[in-house]
């Protein structure tokens, strides 16, 4: 075009992945630890596309939480308290104490997941384990990767469908799954992440299929920031309080809002509203 004198910004007519988008979404859901880790993996991942997309925006979301981690363990040595606190082995407790800011720097800090990581984990490391897993319970976990939130949806929707008999289990290896063990709370936790994923898995199913569209895109976004917005609003409701989903979905929203945005700059977006409405 250059050669024809003609001006064309490809950054700004840009087209996106509606499911790259979802899935950035989410893992600011699950990992991130503050609006200015969000800032800061946008702005890293700004110049790539694709696979390079998901992976840099995932890889500044874990040096944010690595940093943070280390900050707050050092003020907390200074203050003559422990880096972290663990519940002893066997506890019931259903987790519901007094939640500080602390706890809502990503997976790390969210007992429910970081458990069922940590469990998926022990799994892996071992064919007895494995084994013994298989007889018990008769379903894999699988594994989670921090570039696909699908991957977490996974493992939950697994622990979810076989939570009886994974109690069980995790009942008669209490001492070798240890801190893994998934309490009460832990499994009210997973129970609500599990609930709201689902329309995003929904939703990315449709996007993936032949049908999908750039229109339909923007529904789709549409659709989900509605959703967003009214589990935020039950979460913060005196009824089903919790300050670690609303954290989390705020996290979520800042960056579907995000690029939801960025359709306004690209004309294709309301050139597909106007000659393909959804």
């Amino acid at each position: 075009m250059s050669s024809h004198k003609i001006k064309f910004n490809a950054k700004g007519r840009r087209i996106r992945c509606i499911a790259h988008i979802i899935n950035l979404s989410l893992q600011a859901f699950l990992l991130a630890s503050s609006k200015e880790a969000l800032v800061a993996a946008l702005e890293s991942a700004s110049g790539v596309t694709g696979e390079e997309l998901l992976f840099q925006f995932s890889e500044v979301l874990a040096s944010h939480r690595k940093k943070a981690a280390a900050e707050r363990n050092t003020a907390k040595r200074k203050n003559g308290e422990p880096a972290r606190k663990h519940k002893r082995k066997g506890s019931t407790a259903s987790n519901t104490s007094v939640i500080s800011a602390d706890d809502f720097s990503g997976v790390e800090n969210v007992p429910a997941l970081r458990k069922l990581h940590g469990l998926a984990v022990w799994l892996s490391s071992s064919s007895l384990h494995q084994n013994a897993w298989d007889e018990a319970v008769g379903l894999r976990l699988g594994m989670d990767n921090r570039t696909r939130w699908s991957s977490w949806y996974q493992v939950i929707d697994r622990a979810i469908r076989k939570k009886d008999k994974i109690q069980s289990f995790m009942s008669d290896h209490e001492e070798a799954i240890g801190d893994n063990r998934l309490l009460v709370g832990d499994w009210e936790l997973l129970g609500k992440v599990h609930t709201f994923l689902q329309p995003f898995a929904s939703a990315t199913l449709y996007a993936e299929g032949d049908d999908s569209s750039i229109s339909q895109s923007l529904m789709l976004m549409d659709m989900l920031l509605l959703h967003y917005e009214e589990q935020q609003k039950i979460y913060q409701s005196d009824e089903h309080s919790d300050e670690r989903m609303v954290r989390a979905i705020d996290m979520g929203w800042f960056i579907l809002s995000k690029y939801y945005r960025l359709t306004d700059e690209v004309p294709v977006y309301a050139a597909a509203l106007l000659f393909d409405p959804p």
